[in-house]
């Protein structure tokens, strides 16, 4: 077997396990983060406490609930993260599908990939950590006035994290979907319809950074339940072009003896 037969069996390899990790990255996001907000989450009065801080960016309430839920809240967080780890190994395996020539835009796109997800990645781990320590906080305090201090310190660092994700990496994702979208037309056959989708997911993502960066204390703005619920889907129609690209081609013996 030669190295060049050696490295296309490898990196069609690499790019088939690329593709079930965006098909679980998918999943995750689209059917399994909200179905522990369903069972998990609301019988425990999540919905309730997270009203006011969505309605008035009241956090109290909500510090009242994680002080005795924090172990629930702790897996709501962990089960978004683990799709945005996933998703850290996508931006090179596109480069390897697409084959891209342009080094510097190839670059680009790994990097915008990789920076985006890596900080919607640390803004979940920043929150287990201030979610923690808020919680602890509001339950050692003694007045109504120290609580609001707590909900107050809570209320910046939840805009920190906002700025980090939604904001900066809402964009470098989007710039990621943008290029890989386009790099995709090399590949055969891959649908318009998907390039376009890209496109489009990648504007939701801007559209949402924009809404945050106007007020970063915002739990949830116009086009963030729409915007998540895109790419997950993106992440399982990539996953299905990553699967599908790298079917074992025909040993040369088998090829030969055909009739």
């Amino acid at each position: 077997m030669s190295v060049e037969t050696t490295m296309s069996a490898a990196t069609r390899a690499i790019i088939r396990l690329r593709g079930y990790y965006a098909l679980l990255a998918g999943a995750l996001l689209l059917f399994v983060v909200p179905l522990y907000q369903l069972t998990v989450l609301a019988p425990s009065g999540y919905t309730a406490a997270l009203a006011p801080a969505v309605e008035h960016r009241d956090f109290a309430p909500l510090l009242a609930w994680l002080v005795d839920h924090l172990w629930a809240s702790r897996g709501y967080r962990l089960l978004q993260l683990a799709p945005f780890l996933l998703a850290l190994t996508f931006p090179r395996a596109v480069a390897l599908l697409t084959g891209v020539t342009n080094s510097r835009r190839q670059l680009i796109m790994i990097w915008a990939g990789r920076g985006g997800f890596t900080l919607f990645a640390l803004a979940l781990i920043l929150g287990l950590f201030t979610s923690a320590s808020s919680a602890a906080a509001y339950s050692s305090a003694t007045t109504d006035a120290q609580r609001a201090a707590v909900a107050a310190s809570y209320a910046n660092a939840f805009a920190i994290e906002t700025l980090l994700s939604h904001v900066a990496g809402g964009l470098l994702v989007a710039l990621f979907l943008a290029l890989a979208s386009h790099d995709l037309r090399l590949v055969r056959p891959i649908p318009l319809a998907l390039r376009l989708f890209g496109y489009f997911v990648a504007a939701l993502l801007t559209v949402t950074a924009l809404f945050y960066a106007l007020a970063p204390g915002q739990v949830e703005v116009p086009t963030s339940t729409v915007t998540l619920f895109g790419l997950a889907l993106w992440f399982i129609a990539l996953g299905l072009v990553f699967l599908r690209q790298t079917r074992p081609d025909m040993p040369a013996e088998s090829q030969s003896s055909a009739p």
